[in-house]
């Protein structure tokens, strides 16, 4: 199985009792992390050779050769346009060359399946989905066989991450520590604390609201207006020892990595 729905280039080799004899997954960032974004096109043009890579060193762990194989699957979509189109074009290409079956495969439906490899997770249950662009909660009644209860109404989960941490200036981290924006505001998160400053909760199901939807735009908007606005005031001092981070003179001035942290 081939895929590439963004900046990661995965092959496996799974048996059709769902055990996985082999496995290789290479990150790429199609840009500098200075950049605060990604472009699928640079990534798509490297991403042939990734595909040979990973397909050639996924075979090997399993001391296998493309004609031992059944059939190819590839991840047909959702993902980055671009990403997809080569992906799907590197497993049209092997799937013609040796004469094999292509199967499509729906991205988030592969997501919501995966539950089940090496477990013994039974039809229905209750899946939630947390995938780049998406965030949806599902119940799972059998294969091709989906009830959404609800979704993101405007960001996904994935999405407010990055783009808080775009906000706050937070370097991204390496790819072998998760790689990406969203990832280094998590890990920093780590260090923070949870009542420094006051932030709503989205689609609080506390109160009045009872849509099963999520909603992750307003909090992204709240912080982004904090700090524009100079508003970042701790709502508690800061313990014995510590020092008040400073307040950003202007938008455009990093924030200290306490006020980034308790964010």
């Amino acid at each position: 199985g081939l895929n590439r729905p963004c900046d990661d280039t995965a092959a496996a080799i799974v048996t059709s009792d769902g055990q996985i004899l082999s496995e290789t997954n290479q990150h790429q960032y199609a840009v500098p992390r200075t950049a605060r974004r990604y472009c699928a096109w640079p990534g798509s043009q490297q991403s042939s050779q990734a595909h040979a890579h990973v397909v050639r060193t996924t075979l090997e762990k399993a001391s296998l050769t493309i004609a031992d194989l059944d059939a190819i699957a590839v991840t047909r979509g959702p993902g980055l346009p671009a990403s997809l189109a080569v992906c799907v074009a590197a497993g049209k290409t092997l799937a013609a060359v040796h004469g094999k079956p292509l199967v499509g495969v729906h991205h988030m439906e592969a997501h919501a399946l995966m539950a089940r490899m090496g477990s013994s997770l039974q039809f229905p249950y209750l899946c939630l989905l947390i995938s780049g662009g998406h965030t949806l909660s599902i119940v799972v009644h059998d294969v091709n066989e989906y009830t959404q209860i609800g979704t993101t109404r405007d960001d996904s989960i994935g999405e407010a991450f990055d783009k808080v941490a775009r906000d706050l200036g937070i370097p991204w981290i390496d790819a072998q520590d998760g790689g990406g924006p969203g990832p280094a505001l998590e890990l920093l998160a780590r260090e923070g604390e949870p009542s420094r400053f006051p932030l709503p909760v989205p689609m609080d199901k506390s109160g009045t609201s009872t849509s099963p939807d999520f909603s992750f735009s307003g909090l992204k908007t709240r912080i982004r207006r904090m700090k524009d606005t100079r508003e970042f005031d701790p709502c508690q001092a800061p313990g014995p020892g510590r020092r008040r981070s400073s307040l950003p003179v202007h938008s455009s001035t990093p924030l200290g990595e306490e006020d980034r942290a308790g964010v």
